[in-house]
């Protein structure tokens, strides 16, 4: 996680996410990536189904209309 604070910092999350990226890690560049992140891995556990915004738009207007 890097949040830069001035010219010399954002300097250096410049070389930050380079090296990150080059080496193929994984990149927050927000705190709300970051806790997006961190709160995913309680379902990483339980498993999970992976399905197209479209078919979840659905699914929800179903339960939600009962």
């Amino acid at each position: 996680m890097n949040t830069p604070g001035g010219g010399t910092a954002r300097a250096d999350g410049y070389e930050i996410r380079a090296a990150i990226v080059a080496a193929d890690k994984p990149l927050f560049t927000t705190i709300a990536e970051l806790s997006a992140a961190v709160a995913s891995f309680s379902v990483i556990g339980r498993g999970f189904e992976v399905t197209s915004l479209q078919n979840y738009a659905v699914k929800r207007r179903e339960a939600v209309a009962g």
